[in-house]
């Protein structure tokens, strides 16, 4: 891939988690102020998400249908100013839900696009590598959203940062106009089916994913709610995120390199049990630093999605990537609407330490799941498209 793509393509992926993390970081903290309780915040954030799943999941459809990825890029930044401005402007919950929802429709179709383009144009020799340079951005992302999002609550308040937020949407805009975009001709595919058909193998993939997911928005909303109890200020809640970016921020390029070569299977599942282990931490937690560690062990599994990418774009032939990809980058959405949902509704049933055990259940089984799959690909030459 040329590097001045790559670069753009890392770029367009870095805005939307720079400003999703600054927000989300706050907004369970937010809901709550406005009357919600954990109940409500959590179906709130879990709507939300419906939003975000939804607009993942249409980017493969509008990508293949028109051909189009960088004016449809463009576009859902045009549509995220406004609504993220208007997140903070919200004086009730009903008005934040709409809001939120409407911004992450459209920032969860630009990051899935960025992905559909990544996959279009890299080289099967550098799948892990380049797929673990876009993933780098999730974690920058975080660094950058912590270090901003506790400074601008502190002295100007929830709606400074989403004034803020909106007004960074501005970048990827003039970045997207520097896109390649290609034109993908469905051929018949020459490559050797794997040993697992097809479908059945990616969506074993999607409901692994899925599943260790959940742990993490789970603890995304009780972790804010839980340290705004304990008396920490917006900078150590926003502090939480920073750290964990700081350790995420290698792991792609050390995972995507390890993936290449000893398999993309195994890190998956390594990060999965490092998952199950955060929850555990985090249900203890009291100190700030208990906090570092446990949101560090849960993100781990999300710091490698650009592995998950690259084993999808493996067992796929070259005209089903943008479909393919898509329902594979919906994966966090959909399990932040089953994370936020279910904890919210779950912690007032069981109590707090069980929801937490619950959370931490879910990556092992979703570690079960991946074992179902009995390739552990490495790298396989396919030809070029065209």
């Amino acid at each position: 891939m040329k590097r001045k793509q790559l670069a753009v393509l890392f770029v367009c992926n870095l805005i939307p988690y720079i400003v999703g993390n600054a927000i989300m970081t706050f907004l369970p903290v937010y809901a709550a102020k406005l009357g919600g309780t954990e109940a409500s915040a959590g179906i709130a954030l879990s709507i939300s998400f419906i939003g975000l799943t939804l607009g993942t999941l249409a980017s493969g459809w509008l990508s293949d249908r028109f051909q189009r990825r960088k004016l449809l890029y463009i576009l859902c930044g045009l549509a995220c100013i406004p609504a993220i401005f208007l997140v903070g402007q919200a004086h009730n919950i009903v008005l934040m839900t709409i809001f939120i929802s409407i911004a992450w429709f459209f920032s969860g179709m630009a990051n899935a696009l960025i992905n559909i383009l990544t996959g279009l144009f890299v080289h099967p020799d550098e799948r892990g590598s380049v797929f673990g340079v876009i993933g780098t951005s999730l974690a920058l992302g975080q660094v950058i959203g912590g270090v901003v999002s506790g400074f601008i609550v502190d002295h100007g308040g929830f709606a400074a940062l989403c004034t803020f937020g909106a007004l960074v949407w501005i970048a990827p805009i003039f970045m997207g106009m520097l896109l390649e975009d290609k034109q993908v001709v469905a051929v018949e595919s020459r490559v050797r089916r794997p040993s697992v058909p097809l479908s059945g193998a990616i969506w074993i993939l999607i409901g692994a994913n899925v599943l260790a997911s959940v742990s993490n928005f789970s603890a995304g909303l009780l972790r804010p709610i839980i340290m705004d109890h304990l008396g920490f200020n917006g900078g150590a809640i926003a502090s939480v995120t920073m750290v964990s970016g700081l350790v995420m921020l290698p792991l792609p390029f050390v995972v995507g390199w390890l993936s290449d070569r000893i398999g993309r299977r195994q890190m998956i599942i390594w990060s999965y049990l490092l998952s199950s282990v955060g929850a555990l931490v985090l249900m203890s937690s009291l100190s700030l630093w208990q906090f570092w560690l446990s949101t560090s062990l849960l993100a781990i599994a999300s710091g490698i999605i650009g592995v998950g990418l690259a084993y999808i774009t493996d067992l796929v032939p070259s005209e089903a990537v943008s479909v393919a990809l898509a329902r594979y980058s919906a994966t966090p959405p959909l399990a932040g609407v089953f994370g936020y949902a279910g904890t919210g509704l779950i912690v007032q049933v069981i109590g707090l330490s069980a929801t937490f055990v619950t959370g931490a259940a879910l990556p092992l089984f979703a570690v079960l799941m991946m074992l179902t799959i009995r390739q552990n690909i490495r790298v396989r030459k396919i030809p070029e498209m065209v």
